[in-house]
């Protein structure tokens, strides 16, 4: 208890600080989601806000700080389990249709039909959870766009240490080769250099100064700032750790990827106004033929129950699902050997609807 008691009381007080002095309300807002304005601070100020010096954390410093802010990592979501991405792939309406009539077929018994319908199926779920593995493989390479290690000055000696274990405070060396270990404000240069094609999109490196920059400049321009996951091509350089984790630049572009809101294609759209519509004319039609027979024809309730039923088969077009899925599997299969993932199967056809594409440099 003596310990969460300590480790609040610092939080407390250096989030205040932190605020205080990076524009903050004053009010105890953490500084991360105030926006602090470190890259047009001075260097003198930025130490002061994040309370350390040129000469570096002390470990218990750090380790009380990874207790405030957390190991340097990006959040990963829990995988999904292979039930879970079957069901994935079985929950439209597309597939759902397909399901109802390969049972139907089999209570026929008409055994080519229902055994086509249900290989439809078990292709469309097969490609489906390969696909959706290979996305999930080129969400997670984000992760490892982040350094393993990193040199940092902790009780006032030059020590390499677990990237993850980084803190906002904490002096980093940075040299040609390197990859930068977090969001860090430059107070020491020497042509530093960095690389940051993957945030920016400029292909030039950028080089890299101790001085502030204005508050209003775009990323790229932040001259004072060396980005987690960028790499440094030239020079050398200091730099104090002012964001970590998902709090750094590269969190937010993992952040915005979960932020991905789903919706339904206009196929599924379609299909699913269809397939109600087609139910309904459906369920229409049986109970008119199994009203015919038993009043018109004279008919017993069984065999007019079985008509109206073969009827309704008769009208389901369990065909259509069948090819929009074959034809949707090879337009997936196509786009992979062009090296495009899609995730989802109906997600191809939402490219033949695209007339525009905005994008930046960074694509």
């Amino acid at each position: 208890q003596e310990e969460e008691s300590s480790c609040q009381s610092f939080a407390a007080r250096l989030l205040g600080r932190m605020t205080d002095h990076a524009g903050g309300s004053g009010r105890g807002v953490p500084a991360a989601e105030t926006k602090p304005r470190w890259k047009s601070m001075e260097t003198a100020e930025v130490l002061r806000a994040l309370s350390t010096s040129e000469e570096g954390l002390s470990s218990a410093e750090a380790a009380e700080r990874i207790n405030v802010y957390g190991r340097n990592e990006l959040p990963t979501a829990k995988p999904k389990t292979l039930l879970a991405q079957i069901w994935d792939q079985l929950n439209n309406t597309l597939m759902f249709i397909l399901i109802v009539a390969g049972c139907i077929q089999l209570g026929f018994q008409d055994w080519a039909e229902a055994i086509f319908i249900f290989l439809v199926v078990t292709l469309n779920i097969v490609i489906g959870v390969i696909q959706e593995g290979k996305a999930e493989t080129a969400a997670r390479a984000i992760s490892a766009m982040l350094a393993p290690s990193a040199n940092v000055i902790r009780d006032k000696a030059k020590v390499k240490v677990e990237a993850a274990l980084l803190v906002p405070g904490d002096i980093v060396t940075l040299s040609a080769g390197d990859l930068v270990p977090a969001d860090l404000r430059i107070f020491f240069s020497q042509d530093l250099q960095t690389q940051e094609a993957m945030l920016t999109g400029e292909s030039e490196p950028i080089t890299k100064h101790a001085h502030p920059v204005e508050e209003e400049c775009a990323l790229a321009k932040q001259k004072s700032m060396a980005f987690s996951g960028t790499m440094v091509v030239f020079g050398q350089g200091k730099g104090v750790v002012v964001a970590t984790g998902e709090k750094a630049e590269i969190g937010q572009i993992s952040a915005l990827m979960k932020e991905v809101e789903k919706s339904d294609t206009p196929l599924m759209i379609q299909l699913e106004q269809f397939g109600r519509w087609i139910s309904i004319a459906v369920l229409i039609v049986a109970v008119v033929t199994f009203i015919v027979e038993i009043t018109a024809r004279g008919e017993d309730a069984g065999k007019s129950f079985g008509v109206a039923i073969g009827v309704a088969v008769a009208i389901i077009p369990e065909g259509l699902p069948a090819m929009v899925t074959v034809t949707l599997a090879l337009a997936v299969t196509l786009m992979a050997r062009h090296k495009a993932i899609v995730r989802k199967l109906p997600a191809v056809e939402t490219l033949g609807c695209v007339s525009v594409i905005c994008s930046d440099k960074t694509g």
